[in-house]
């Protein structure tokens, strides 16, 4: 296995990136390397990463997500005045539930595999040390955390993104017992996710048109 020369120098970036990190950055930094350079040893550590690791755990949280689902069902929209009764929150699991989630899994499968189909991805010149690419930018979907940190610096954009992403991960369950305690308005979260996506799609946007 050879890096092209896109891929190793993201390996390096990534990694110097993480070896910045407070307190377990350099620890983590070796890791992805597989050693204190990126090698051989750190694709076949992004390799297990990429079929093992991750896919595991994203299905773990999927498994919870449904397990969530059918513990406490569904928020039904609904308007002001408008009561909606319990048992409209929750259907039956099968066929309902696990067909819809089948039909929508194969869905985004099939589209998959049409991009792919219609805008392969080939591999580029081999990778070269010695070579520093003039303009080193991550893929879109960080496009938002580059501009962070381009506006703020390392250690900001680190626990900002860490800090918002723990909310975002916490916040169904945390919700209720701040809208109890503050009293805040029901349409909080919606406000907060337009908010929070707004920033986001600036930042994104943003960074695509910076050189």
């Amino acid at each position: 296995m050879v890096f092209e020369q896109q891929s190793y120098w993201a390996a390096v970036v990534a990694a110097n990136l993480t070896e910045g990190a407070p307190i377990i950055g350099p620890t983590l930094a070796y890791f992805m390397r597989g050693g204190p350079e990126v090698g051989v040893n750190t694709l076949t550590r992004f390799y297990i990463l990429h079929i093992g690791l991750l896919p595991t755990l994203s299905f773990i949280l999927i498994l919870l997500h449904i397990f969530l689902i059918r513990l406490h069902g569904v928020t039904e929209l609904y308007f002001r005045g408008v009561e909606i009764k319990k048992e409209k929150r929750f259907f039956k699991f099968f066929p309902d539930h696990a067909i819809s989630e089948l039909i929508i899994g194969m869905i985004l499968l099939y589209l998959l595999t049409i991009l792919a189909l219609i805008y392969p991805i080939g591999l580029g010149p081999p990778a070269d040390p010695s070579i520093t690419p003039e303009h080193i930018k991550p893929e879109w979907y960080f496009y938002s955390n580059f501009r962070l940190l381009k506006l703020t610096s390392l250690n900001v954009m680190y626990l900002s993104v860490l800090f918002f992403g723990l909310v975002l991960l916490f916040w169904p369950f945390i919700e209720e017992t701040l809208q109890k305690k503050f009293k805040l308005p029901e349409l909080v979260s919606v406000i907060i996710g337009i908010v929070f996506f707004l920033i986001i799609t600036i930042f994104t946007v943003w960074e695509s048109f910076s050189t």
